[in-house]
């Protein structure tokens, strides 16, 4: 599978990240040690559905006013969201023109790099006016897929166009002696139930 960026969520408090690292760690299926990126601190979680998330705490903290009418105290409370996440395949292509789009159509201005990301901001910057543009490396690539007689994967390519990559075994002899091959029509299960419509659509066959 391709890289999937997280998605900035939330804006937290620099004290509150001890404290939702806890609570996380209680409710996602799968929650990373904090870790810094820029002058913030962040925490990536996945959802329940696999969605890559964080929790963002900015070293100048946020001057929003939290909830307190919740369950969590009003001094780690979630200030607002803290920004967007642009995944790009390219820094070169896609990711070079979204930026130039940003910056020059948009009136963002790029404030921060690092690695594969650039930070963009408008007006004062800061928590709820950032855009960071992200290169993802890779492509998308669905599961494994069961073909009976091969395994294969799918994707596209940047044109959109959709390839296949597929095994060489088990082969057409696993059902089948290779004497037999070509006699008959063999079928995958998931296609017995069309039996008797593809076998009407093929055209007849003659032996020379």
């Amino acid at each position: 599978m391709a890289t999937q960026p997280e998605v900035p969520g939330p804006s937290i408090p620099p004290l509150g990240v001890g404290y939702w690292h806890d609570r996380l760690s209680g409710h996602a299926p799968a929650v990373d040690e904090p870790r810094v990126r820029f002058d913030e601190q962040v925490i990536a979680f996945a959802d329940p559905d696999g969605l890559r998330l964080e929790l963002v705490a900015p070293a100048r903290g946020d001057e929003r006013s939290a909830w307190s009418g919740g369950p969590v105290p009003e001094r780690y409370g979630i200030r607002g969201f803290y920004g967007v996440t642009l995944a790009e395949r390219g820094m070169h292509d896609g990711g070079a023109q979204t930026t130039g789009l940003l910056t020059d159509g948009l009136g963002f201005r790029p404030i921060a790099e690092v690695d594969n990301r650039i930070r963009c901001a408008t007006g004062a910057g800061g928590p709820g006016a950032l855009v960071d543009v992200v290169c993802v490396l890779g492509v998308d690539v669905t599961p494994v897929r069961d073909r009976q007689y091969f395994r294969s994967i799918y994707f596209r390519e940047p044109g959109g166009v959709l390839l296949e990559v597929a095994t060489d075994p088990p082969g057409f002899g696993i059902d089948e002696s290779p004497e037999a091959l070509g006699s008959g029509l063999r079928l995958p299960a998931w296609l017995e139930s069309r039996r008797a419509t593809l076998e009407r659509s093929l055209p007849p066959l003659r032996l020379t």
